[in-house]
């Protein structure tokens, strides 16, 4: 070894070229510098300075092995780029030959043709073995996300697919496991759908519906969806945008404050700031009506007042009519739901009991069913529950008879005794007519199609029937809807005049109830109350006298027919938050409609009267001879309205989806990855339906790099179910 002296007298020992070239080979392939160590020590202090970056060396492009791909960045000359990969690389041998001997080199290296020219082989159209298992890795993650299948599935069942066809070059090339298909739906597909939400949303006018609900990890999640009109499906939807926790894992305060308007507010105001979506978009706000939600004070619906004024705000109409039920139901026997409940239960457990059961049921000619659960949440599941035991109650009756005079179990007992009250089977049969008016109401506006424009009308409807049962026909025709009174006992009709369904009457009529006036005046005054709190809670969750609900049928197509309505002022009024309060856009809006009125609309057109959004979607894309769009403000102004909120249904499908993608097996999902499964799902359903005709976009499959998968800088976590 020889020594050299540095220019602070430090004498450093210089390696000889034969050691060093023997540490070159030890260290072959790895990060490790080519640059001797003696020339990387600070001169001075003894410390190793930092690494010069090499530049590129011309002599690479004439060497046989890089000639045919490598080339000098334009953008950096310590740089190098491969002009196959499109692959930007260090200009240093090791990092050259660590991509040389890459995977992703080697495939994309075949799938260039080696007999054209240099030029033409890496034009895009060559470039298909590559894309077509990107494709295909894609899709597999699609049927993950629609199917709601274990990540841990992928561990296995992409080799499985693989071996299904050893030859196929796809097949072969495919690397797809749990990691990396969670890195693909949230990346790619989920980060694809998002991008895609906010392009929409930025260029037109959109509600909120959002909702908080614990998940099964006890987690406290907030859900938002958008409710727009969308131009590449012709129609409005509603759609999943994101899922946050309301509070993070470490902010104690928000923690303690718990899901207050605040907290809820700045979750949502959060999610689309950092979009950059502008909430002058935002022309609606509907949500349950509890009070960190609708209060008048400091809640989220007075915040969303405040940050956007003329926002139209709605309490949803489902949960309203829910509640009006529940709270009608409290003056009703408890023994009637205990029936329910104990029934259930009784042959939940135990396969003996519901085999037993079933030759009670064909001895008495009964369909062979099962018992329902009456569930509090579940807005649709009383009346299910109410005639389910109806059907069975000849076969109930016997069976547990059985059971009493054989047995002697107690809660078998209670069941029987229950049974044979023949003021029990009265509510229930009451129940069983009197249900169908709240739950198919609640069902029609379930809908994910347009219906708001009939809902006034529909509550106007219901409404009146109900009253009409306990009341006098005068008293409810010749009064404003707004100023009648449920509670006025005077207008009320004598019990034997109330009309409680016929399958009532006929029950009635029974000489052992006929023949008991106690039993029928009890029964009577409870329907009664029924009936009275049904219209007072009506009432209550629901303004007949409201500006906007009164108008909105206005925009209905058949209305629009009809040519009843000379001008459509009385609903610009009513929603400036639409037209901005424009002077010239209200003209306009209201020229156009007068036009409407006196225009022969084509059948193209008319054949969508029970379609309102597909109605003036087509109207506004409607010619004139002279290229003209002559309705295209009126139009757009219809189909912003009927973008307002009316229901919550939608969040409360998400949260059962929620359920279905974290179960108990899986509950080490994190809330980003159940995101990124919600909004696949989504894109795959908006797009082609099922994962089948799913087709990846070329946006996702150029995304499919190492860079966007794993981005070391991104926060997020992979946690894969467990």
């Amino acid at each position: 070894m020889d020594k050299f002296v540095t220019k602070t007298g430090k004498s450093v020992v210089k390696p000889s070229t034969s050691t060093i070239d023997q540490k070159d080979d030890t260290c072959s392939g790895s990060d490790r510098s080519l640059t001797p160590e003696y020339k990387r020590i600070r001169r001075g202090d003894g410390k190793q300075k930092k690494h010069r970056k090499q530049l590129f060396s011309k002599s690479w492009e004439q060497n046989p092995k890089f000639s045919k791909w490598l080339r000098p960045d334009e953008k950096s000359n310590t740089s190098a780029k491969c002009i196959i990969c499109n692959t930007v690389l260090a200009t240093e041998i090791s990092s050259i030959n660590r991509h040389l001997n890459s995977k992703k080199h080697k495939l994309m290296s075949n799938s260039v043709s080696t007999t054209s020219s240099l030029s033409d082989s890496f034009k895009p159209k060559n470039i298909s073995l590559l894309e077509k298992v990107k494709s295909a890795e894609i899709k597999l993650t699609a049927f993950v996300a629609e199917h709601n299948i274990s990540f841990n599935t992928m561990d296995h069942l992409t080799e499985l697919i693989k071996s299904l066809d050893p030859t196929s070059e796809v097949l072969k090339n495919m690397h797809l496991q749990r990691t990396k298909t969670t890195a693909v739906m949230k990346h790619v597909i989920g980060k694809s759908h998002k991008e895609y939400l906010i392009d929409c949303l930025v260029q037109t006018k959109f509600s909120i519906l959002t909702d908080e609900s614990t998940d099964i990890s006890c987690i406290k999640q907030a859900c938002i969806v958008v409710r727009y009109f969308n131009r590449d499906i012709g129609r409005i939807v509603s759609h999943f945008f994101e899922l946050s926790n309301v509070f993070e894992p470490k902010n104690y305060q928000k923690a303690h404050e718990g899901a207050t308007g605040k907290n809820l507010y700045d979750c949502l105001y959060k999610s689309f700031a950092e979009n950059n979506i502008p909430f002058n978009n935002v022309i609606g706000f509907g949500s349950d009506g509890c009070n960190s939600m609708m209060g008048a004070h400091n809640s989220v619906a007075s915040r969303m007042r405040e940050s956007c004024p003329g926002i139209s705000i709605w309490t949803c109409i489902c949960h309203s009519l829910h509640l009006c039920a529940s709270e009608a139901c409290k003056v009703l026997p408890k023994r009637c739901e205990d029936l329910a409940r104990n029934v259930y239960s009784f042959f939940s457990m135990s396969s003996k009991r519901s085999a037993q059961f079933v030759q009670f049921q064909e001895f008495c000619s009964t369909p062979v069913h099962k018992l329902l659960h009456p569930s509090q949440t579940r807005w649709l599941s009383l009346h299910l529950v109410v005639s389910r035991v109806l059907e069975q109650w000849d076969a109930l009756l016997l069976y547990f008879q059985d059971k009493h005079l054989n047995e002697r179990l107690t809660i078998a007992e209670s069941i029987y005794s229950t049974l044979t009250d023949p003021l029990i089977r009265l509510v229930f049969l009451f129940l069983d007519w009197v249900l169908p008016k709240f739950t198919s109401l609640n069902s029609f506006f379930q809908s994910s199609s347009v219906v708001i424009t009939q809902l006034h009308d529909k509550m106007i409807s219901t409404y009146k029937d109900i009253l009409s049962c306990f009341m006098g026909p005068n008293y409810i025709n010749k009064t404003p809807i707004n100023d009648i009174d449920p509670e006025n006992d005077k207008q009320y009709i004598p019990f034997t005049q109330m009309y409680l369904g016929i399958r009532v009457l006929k029950e009635i009529e029974k000489p052992n109830i006929a023949n008991n006036k106690s039993l029928l005046n009890d029964f009577y005054l409870r329907t009664q109350n029924f009936l009275k709190i049904s219209c007072i809670q009506i009432k209550k969750k629901y303004n007949f006298n409201d500006p906007l609900m009164s108008k909105l049928k206005l925009i209905d197509p058949k209305v629009v027919v009809s040519r009843e309505n000379a001008s459509i002022f009385p609903l610009l009024i009513v929603l400036p938050r639409l037209t901005q309060s424009n002077d010239k856009l209200l003209q306009q809006i209201d020229d156009e409609w007068r036009l409407l009125f006196n225009f022969e609309i084509p059948n193209e057109i008319l054949n969508h009267l029970e379609e309102p959004d597909v109605f003036w979607f087509k109207l506004s894309n409607l010619q004139m001879g002279n290229q003209e769009y002559p309705f295209v403000n009126l139009a757009n102004f219809a189909i912003e309205a009927l973008s307002l909120p009316h229901s919550n249904a939608d969040c409360e499908r998400i949260f059962s989806k929620v359920n279905l993608i974290k179960v108990k097996t899986r509950n080490r999902l994190n809330t980003d990855t159940i995101q990124a499964c919600l909004l696949a799902s989504q894109e795959i359903k908006i797009k082609n339906n099922t994962c089948i005709d799913f087709v990846p976009s070329k946006k996702m499959i150029d995304s499919m790099t190492t860079s966007n998968l794993y981005d070391n800088n991104s926060n997020d976590e992979f946690c894969f179910d467990g």
